[in-house]
């Protein structure tokens, strides 16, 4: 059994207060070599934990296929010491590709 993975579906309206500086809610896409990512922010013990799995290595890298999404981690913020830390924030859009 894997671990719980939590998603923060953010847009313009709902950045968290402690992440208004990080998060960019007018660029959710990126477009290279004609492949579009999602623009993804990730909590500070799930960077972690990512990056200890070889999931990902420094800011701007990209994952194809991340529960059916390609992502580019745009943004690490700093450790909260709340929740926020282990959450991905994603754009809405993220929800239409969901898979298990």
């Amino acid at each position: 059994m894997g671990d719980l993975k939590i998603f923060y579906l953010y847009d313009s309206n709902n950045i968290p207060s402690q992440l208004k500086t990080i998060i960019d809610p007018l660029k959710p896409t990126y477009t290279i070599d004609g492949i579009n990512y999602l623009s993804t922010y990730i909590g500070y013990g799930e960077a972690k934990m990512m990056s200890d799995e070889k999931l990902f290595s420094q800011k701007y890298d990209t994952i194809k296929g991340f529960f059916g999404n390609n992502i580019i981690i745009t943004g690490l913020p700093k450790k909260t010491f709340t929740g926020l830390d282990m959450m991905h924030f994603v754009p809405k859009v993220f929800r239409d590709n969901f898979q298990k």
